[in-house]
């Protein structure tokens, strides 16, 4: 039970404030040198890998209260690097990339988890399950997207502009 307050409400409520904060302070700019972009990725990345070392050696409330301040400090790291590249101007491949890690954001969303634990379940070093992971989540949520997301928002929307019509 304390796993569920840990994994669910209290990570989930500090996202919702931290976004609303940043709705709030959208017309704020933040400008920071590249160097700490990258550091910024960086430690992003690390605590990432910390809190799933952590999840997966350790099972104890002790471990869980570390986990659930390498979120929030990922979650506060995150927040400060959208206002970062809010106001950064991209040339056509990286807004190509963005756009379709957009475009299949929700299926990555959904697929992204079980198959980090299918690929750790090989007990690969991390250099390999890393790539592997990422590869493989970018590959099930785009063709999840193109076979099932987006035929149905087409249907969907057909079938919104029939209702429409049917009204009139």
């Amino acid at each position: 039970m304390i796993r569920l307050g840990y994994d669910q409400l209290y990570i989930h409520l500090f996202n919702f404030i931290i976004g609303i904060i940043m709705y709030r302070c959208r017309d704020q700019k933040i400008e920071l040198p590249a160097f700490a972009v990258w550091f910024l990725l960086l430690l992003v990345i690390l605590s990432g890998c910390l809190r799933t070392y952590l999840n997966l050696s350790y099972h104890n409330e002790e471990m869980f209260r570390y986990m659930a301040l390498l979120d929030y400090a990922g979650i506060l790291i995150l927040g400060l690097l959208l206002f970062v590249f809010m106001n950064i101007k991209l040339n056509g491949k990286f807004y190509r990339i963005i756009s379709f890690v957009s475009l299949i954001s929700y299926s990555l969303y959904i697929y992204h988890f079980p198959l980090l634990y299918y690929v750790l379940g090989y007990n690969f070093a991390w250099y390999i399950t890393l790539p592997v992971f990422l590869a493989g989540s970018v590959s099930v949520a785009a063709i999840s997207y193109y076979l099932i997301e987006a035929p149905f928002l087409k249907y969907s929307s057909k079938l919104g502009r029939e209702s429409r019509q049917l009204a009139i």
